[in-house]
């Protein structure tokens, strides 16, 4: 466990010097009372000296056993060796494209034409690692899959789930690209282009079915999925995803000179999701070839943020951005973190004291940004965040990949230089670098980031008090599961609370068929403990449990491997399988203007739902946008008169049941102040409707009381014409 080898050396010298003589005084005192009183003083002081924090290595790393003779045991307790496994297939899949899309295979008829094994007409220049998986950074490493490449697979089911896999992958696919080297075949059409580099994915696949990639270690063709954007693959036990990067497509779109605002979108996505993640990728994993307790930092960050129900509204680029700021501080006086722990509190500490609305963060592990580029990019803050500083991205956050070209900028402007006029007059326009967050300009919003700067707030805190005090620290009662284990307490931070559910408009509970990891739950998981394996007894972290339940799957997609048949056969197994995470991002895009949606990506069992101070607010009617629409006038008589209308609560709540059904089970709605305001007009229709139905329960009373004295005045007439006639038969 991280931290062993310091606490270790702290408890040999406390024992050495401490205890060692508290204890030989007390010996003493027992011989002098024995002598009088024949009493026994025994010392008060504990020997069993251990870090608060020395567990919290367990929620990214396994236990180390001595026994490496199964490596199977190794994927489940080694992260690094996971990691490094995956480096090894991407390497291997590296040097394979490569090497057979070079041009050596003469065409019949031809003198010159040569043609490659893949059969494809350009060859691969470099393939670049862009996953996180790749550089150390996934919280999960992905496995190898028996069914995803000849030879490949693990077995890591315990007593009851032996020699079983997955049906469904759930971890992402390793994204990686493709870069062609420079040619003239490309087409100078952008619609064209979009098109070759699909057929340039379809060539792929279908050359490495004819090579009979089987023998080369990729899965059966069954596997191979391709998409107008990118393919999918198995190889060596691997899902890849593969793009291919056309720096002619960039060159294009940069030499527009009147881009449409299509045009300037498309180049600021494949800007992002092609050049500067790959150096992103680059800086990311040479931080933590340099500190490598940065990469457990960077993961343990990560499960943090899921915990809180953060995923996907705080990107994960930004978190090992600020993990790599944390061990490449230049402005600080504090040393290099030097364990995981300290990392971990350094990183709340710098999310939760940094002046997001007035300084930008600036991310340099390298030194490769100047003090003039400094200059540049707090000008453009400045100018961006506008004189209430609440403009902008909430987490401005800048490293040396964040340039994006130059722009020539007339120095006299104040927006950029911030000098007067007078000292700028008669200056020729200079070039300027342009500097943009690119993971951060979209998320997280304002709201995300004051949460998540309140909740690192109070875990730092939280930490800091585990520390100083011990287990003897007071928390508060929303951030203390457990008084008696004292030794896991720091798990509180992992967990949320009841008093933090309630913050929000509505909690949706998802079907647990769904939900394959409860380890990681943001409400019930068991954080920070240890059991024993139902095999062979050893003991085993929230790590290790998690990983192997991620990997076994949902129970009823779980398949047999046998070792004397053929396991490769990949038909029905599901790539990609994240049901969950596709529900929320659906959710997101089209209810994403009327509320937030929260949820633990890594155990969603509950998704959490908070409506947004505009959502309620009166609006013009627009025939375009009347979905969920309801009118905003009070009183009943000015209907015709007023347009305005407000969002109906109760429709959109149908309608998210509609979009969850078969995945939610249930929804509590916790807010009722958006359901509870009716309009004057509803009301008016009950009161109507309540006042009819009481008029027409009393006349129903009433015309029944008249028939029933009808009835009776009938009945005495009967009666007496009766006695006449018996009269007159008498007489």
């Amino acid at each position: 466990t991280q931290g062993s080898i310091v606490e270790c050396i702290v408890q040999h010298i406390l024992k050495l010097h401490f205890f060692k003589q508290q204890t030989h005084k007390s010996d003493a005192e027992n011989k002098k009372k024995k002598k009088k009183k024949n009493v026994t003083v025994t010392s008060t002081t504990s020997t069993n000296v251990q870090f608060e924090l020395r567990n919290m290595l367990s929620l990214v790393e396994g236990v180390k056993t001595t026994d490496e003779s199964n490596p199977n045991n190794r994927y489940l307790t080694d992260s690094t060796f996971a990691h490094r496994q995956a480096m090894n297939a991407f390497d291997s899949l590296s040097e394979f494209l490569r090497q057979h899309s070079r041009q050596t295979i003469p065409i019949e008829g031809s003198l010159d034409a040569k043609r490659s094994k893949l059969g494809i007409p350009l060859t691969i220049d470099g393939v670049e690692p862009l996953s996180a998986s790749l550089r150390y950074s996934e919280v999960f490493p992905p496995l190898p899959h028996t069914c995803l490449g000849h030879g490949a697979g693990v077995t890591v089911g315990g007593k009851h789930s032996k020699n079983k896999v997955t049906g469904a992958i759930m971890s992402e696919p390793i994204k990686i690209q493709i870069r062609f080297g420079s040619s003239s075949k490309w087409p100078t059409d952008l619609r064209a282009m979009g098109a070759a580099k699909t057929a340039m994915l379809i060539q792929l696949a279908d050359g490495i079915e004819h090579m009979d990639g089987t023998k080369y270690g990729f899965a059966t063709s069954t596997t191979f999925h391709v998409t107008p954007n990118y393919m999918d693959i198995g190889y060596k036990g691997y899902s890849w995803r593969i793009y291919v990067r056309a720096d002619p497509e960039l060159k294009m779109l940069r030499d527009l000179r009147k881009p449409s605002a299509e045009a300037l979108q498309l180049l600021r996505t494949l800007t992002k999701d092609h050049v500067i993640a790959a150096m992103h990728h680059s800086t990311i994993h040479k931080v933590h070839t340099e500190h490598p307790s940065s990469s457990s930092v960077v993961r343990l960050a990560k499960r943090w943020v899921a915990s809180h129900m953060l995923s996907d509204l705080i990107p994960s680029e930004a978190i090992e951005l600020l993990v790599a700021k944390v061990y490449n501080d230049w402005d600080t006086p504090l040393e290099t973190p030097s364990s995981v722990s300290n990392g971990f509190i350094r990183f709340l500490k710098l999310l939760s004291t940094h002046d997001w609305a007035r300084q930008p963060l600036i991310v340099d592990p390298q030194g490769h940004i100047s003090d003039d580029d400094r200059t540049h990019i707090m000008a453009r803050f400045e100018s961006i965040r506008g004189p209430n500083q609440d403009k902008g991205p909430a987490m401005y956050i800048i490293s040396p990949n964040d340039r994006q070209g130059d722009i020539e900028v007339d120095e006299s402007s104040l927006a950029i230089t911030g000098s007067t006029p007078a000292a700028n007059v008669n200056k020729a326009p200079t070039l300027q670098h342009i500097w943009v967050p690119s993971f951060t300009m979209e998320n997280p919003e304002w709201v995300i980031l004051s949460r998540a700067k309140a909740l690192a707030k109070r875990s730092h805190d939280y930490l800091m008090d585990l520390l100083i005090q011990g287990g003897d620290a007071k928390a508060s009662s929303s951030s203390r599961t457990s008084k008696n284990d004292t030794h896991s307490n720091w798990s509180a931070i992992f967990q949320e609370t009841t008093t933090s559910l309630k913050s929000f408009s509505a909690l949706m509970r998802v079907d647990p068929e769904f939900v394959v990891d409860h380890e990681c739950s943001s409400t019930t998981g068991n954080t920070g403990h240890f059991t024993k394996n139902e095999s062979d007894g050893t003991l085993e972290s929230s790590y290790t449990q998690s990983l192997r339940k991620r990997y076994l799957g949902p129970k009823v997609l779980r398949r047999r491997v046998y070792r004397n048949l053929d396991n490769d056969d990949a038909n029905g197994t599901l790539m990609d399988w994240t049901p969950i995470q596709q529900m929320v991002k659906s959710l997101r895009h089209n209810f994403g203007s009327l509320a937030l949606f929260f949820y633990n990506e890594q155990s969603p069992d509950i998704i959490a739902m908070l409506w947004r101070p505009t959502a309620f607010a009166s609006q013009s009617l627009s025939v375009m946008h009347s979905e969920y629409k309801r009118p905003a006038s009070t009183n009943d008589q000015d209907w015709s008169k007023d347009s305005l209308v407000l969002n109906n609560a109760q429709d959109i709540l149908r309608e998210l049941s509609r979009w969850t059904k078969d995945i939610i089970l249930d929804t509590k709605v916790l807010d009722t102040r958006p359901i509870i305001s009716m309009s004057r007009r509803q009301q008016l229709v009950e009161e109507d409707r309540d006042d009819a139905e009481e008029e027409s329960s009393s006349n129903t009373k009433k015309r029944k009381m008249k028939n029933e004295e009808d009835s009776e005045d009938h009945d005495n007439g009967d009666s007496a014409s009766s006695d006449d006639d018996s009269d007159d038969d008498s007489t």
